[in-house]
């Protein structure tokens, strides 16, 4: 029994730590992004922000990297009014997370079972579904009309267009009440409480039980595992793949409809805006999944 209650205190210290580093993280991301834009505005709406396809394609890219970081910066910069709601989810697309550094080990590891062409293809897919969801997104938006949350405009204040770039202004002003009192609290409380989800589903319910069946019912399991907003549980079907229970249209479909912890940012500014992307991906993710399998992939 003082096994099991260390463990369990081990593991929420855990939970704790990893809930204050992911938060610390973005927030540095959140002061870089403010402080760029801030510096070099009017550059960033030259190049980036008024040029969608800059996005979309900027956007995929980041998401192919190992990790959340990429869709943290990307989460930021769609606060900031930077990027638009399409970037946003082609980012979203893209990215599986800290499951990408399992899936790129398998190029090491023959014994994992997965080929390297099936992850070739699997990034290749991402990459193409990304762009076009975000088109797709960002055109829906516009004709619906999407109701979106009003992003949080970075102020230029008096003082500085007076006084030019002032460091301490930056950091009272900006970096603490801002970035720090206005999107910190909230932020560090929905990192932990989906830590603290996420560790209680993995200690009293193990997936790979449950999945079982035609590969058309496992690709809708595999979507639905997906809209799941942390790591950790979408690594079955990964495992699944190398050992060939499945086939690739199954790990597309929940690659496609995941984002490890990528969209925890964005659900403490807009729990509304983090909900439409997630249905978004899961009806986008499901159709290209079994338009793959129909396809014999």
């Amino acid at each position: 029994m003082g096994a099991i209650l260390i463990s369990g205190s081990r593991r929420m210290w855990e939970v704790l730590i990893e809930s204050v580093q992911i938060t610390a993280l973005v927030f540095v991301f959140m002061l870089l992004v403010e402080l760029v834009e801030l510096r070099l505005g009017s550059a960033i709406k030259k190049y980036l922000t008024s040029k969608p396809a800059v996005q979309y394609v900027t956007s995929a890219v980041l998401g192919l990297i190992p990790g959340c970081n990429d869709a943290f910066v990307v989460v930021t910069m769609y606060i900031s009014g930077i990027v638009s709601f399409g970037a946003l989810v082609t980012v979203m697309i893209t990215t599986f997370g800290d499951e990408a550094f399992v899936l790129f080990s398998a190029l090491a590891d023959p014994k994992m079972g997965i080929r390297p062409g099936q992850i070739v293809a699997l990034c290749g897919i991402l990459f193409a579904v990304g762009i076009a969801g975000g088109v797709l997104a960002d055109a829906l938006a516009r004709r619906l009309p999407l109701r979106l949350a009003s992003k949080c405009v970075i102020t230029h204040h008096e003082e500085e267009a007076g006084h030019g770039f002032r460091w301490k202004h930056f950091l009272t002003e900006h970096a603490f009440r801002h970035v720090f009192l206005k999107h910190i609290p909230s932020l560090f409380l929905w990192m932990l409480g989906s830590l603290l989800a996420l560790h209680l589903l993995e200690a009293h319910f193990q997936l790979s039980q449950y999945i079982r069946g035609t590969p058309a019912g496992m690709l809708l399991i595999a979507g639905l595992v997906g809209l799941l907003p942390f790591s950790g549980p979408n690594l079955v079907f990964i495992t699944l793949l190398g050992q060939g229970a499945i086939p690739l249209s199954v790990l597309v479909a929940n690659s496609i409809v995941q984002d490890g912890h990528g969209l925890l940012p964005l659900l403490s500014f807009s729990v509304a805006d983090g909900i439409k992307i997630k249905l978004f991906k899961l009806i986008l993710g499901l159709a290209v999944g079994y338009g793959l399998l129909l396809a014999g992939v």
